[in-house]
C-alpha cells in the first residue's frame, strides 16, 4: 500500500501541515492538522480535527489535499466566486478522504478561514 501522504515539499507561499502536540492528560498524539498560506490578496488558515484510530492521517490528508486545490483554484477565482472556491476544495477533499483505506472508522472536521 502506498503512503497515504508523501513528504514532497508544498507549492510556493505555504505552510506545512503538520501535528500539533499531544493531549496533555492522556499522552496521546493530537489528530489535529493546519495548513496556512498568504499571497498578495488572499490569507487563509485551515484546522482538521482528526477522529478515530486513523484521525491523524485522514485530518492531514484532507488539510493538504484542501490546501493544494484552493492554491491552485484562488489565484484565478474572483471575489464573487470565493465561496464556490472553498465549498468544491472541501468537497473535492471529502470524496478524496473517502477513498482512502481507514476512513470507515475515522474521519475529520475541518475549518477554513479566508
Amino acid at each position: 500500500m502506498a503512503p497515504l501522504f508523501s513528504r514532497r515539499k508544498p507549492p510556493p507561499a505555504l505552510g506545512v501541515t503538520q501535528p500539533s502536540s499531544t493531549h496533555r492528560a492522556q499522552s496521546l498524539p493530537n489528530q489535529d492538522a493546519y495548513f496556512h498560506f498568504t499571497t498578495a490578496v488572499h490569507s487563509l488558515a485551515g484546522v482538521f480535527d482528526g477522529h478515530g484510530p486513523n484521525g491523524a492521517v485522514i485530518a492531514h490528508l484532507a488539510a493538504r489535499h484542501t490546501r493544494d486545490r484552493l492554491a491552485g483554484d484562488l489565484p484565478r477565482a474572483d471575489a464573487q466566486s470565493y465561496k464556490s472556491v472553498l465549498r468544491a476544495a472541501l468537497r473535492a477533499a471529502a470524496a478524496m478522504v473517502e477513498r482512502e483505506k481507514g476512513s470507515d472508522t475515522s474521519g475529520c472536521t475541518g475549518s477554513v478561514v479566508m
